[in-house]
């Protein structure tokens, strides 16, 4: 399994200024994409390699998550108009998917496409705690058909898929859990298996998987960054005193960096020893 290279202490800025920043994804053309999930019309940025941050589209909504699709199109989680968006490439932002049988989505949070060009997303409620917000993972096809792959999470946050395809892996928020979902045919999942339930105070929101396997996690409430093998093994985990985790991201122009975003407005960058999928 893949580690950091490095330790917390090779963590660096790459850009602040930011509105409760998430979502960062690496573009294919180079740049940095970041939802601005606090700010007043649903802004996404782009970021140059060295720090530069400028306006890329609005959404009038809550952006939070981002994936680039196999076509090279941005999709967006849009917490706020309740729908899954798809920007084109000169910001012409449309709606892709906002409803299954008829019921409006939550509020997706967390977008990551399957192998085959299904979109994985999940849609927690958002009441405070100590509500569960037991909520759906919904698994769209590349048609826009919406089908839930998997329901009854307590607040299904960051989602990601494992370097062959096999499993779907959802973080659970409010019960501090790791899950991983098997794919198999039809558009349901399996029965999941616990990855790893993470300790108080946890708070596990957006993670990425590398190509060896290692699920690189965010986990907000402890500032802390965990470094999880499939099997379950805590390879290394990152306390950061002051810290508010809030996504990452893996990739850069060598595959192999990691961006993370932080309430606090900000995007911090480090080397990891294995390349994003």
């Amino acid at each position: 399994m893949a580690r950091p290279v490095g330790s917390a202490d090779d963590i660096r800025l790459l850009a602040s200024g930011l509105e409760w920043p998430a979502g960062p994804r690496y573009g294919p053309d180079g740049l940095l994409y970041v939802a601005n999930f606090a700010s007043a019309r649903g802004l996404i940025s782009r970021v140059t390699p060295d720090g530069t941050v400028s306006a890329f589209v609005e959404t009038g909504g809550a952006p939070n998550g981002l994936a680039f699709g196999p076509d090279g199109v941005l999709y967006v989680a849009d917490a706020g108009r309740r729908a899954v968006l798809r920007v084109g490439p000169s910001g012409d932002v449309s709606v892709f998917a906002d409803s299954y049988e008829g019921a409006r989505f939550n509020g997706p949070n967390d977008l990551v496409f399957g192998p085959n060009g299904d979109l994985f997303v999940t849609d927690p409620l958002r009441h405070e705690p100590p509500d569960p917000c037991i909520s759906p993972v919904y698994r769209i096809a590349p048609d826009g058909r919406v089908f839930v792959f998997a329901g009854e999470i307590p607040y299904p946050e960051g989602v990601a898929v494992s370097p062959d395809g096999s499993e779907v892996f959802v973080a659970e928020m409010r019960s501090n859990r790791l899950l991983a979902f098997p794919l198999r045919p039809g558009r349901s999942a399996g029965e999941p298996r616990m990855v790893y339930r993470f300790r108080d105070p946890g708070w596990p929101v957006g993670m990425v998987v590398d190509e060896e396997g290692t699920i690189i996690v965010a986990v907000y409430r402890a500032g802390a960054l965990a470094f999880v093998s499939q099997q379950g093994e805590l390879l290394e985990r990152w306390e950061r005193p002051g810290s508010m985790p809030t996504d990452i991201g893996l990739g850069g122009p060598d595959g192999r960096t990691v961006y993370v975003t932080d309430a606090a407005g900000k995007v911090e960058t480090f080397q990891h020893g294995a390349r994003g999928l």
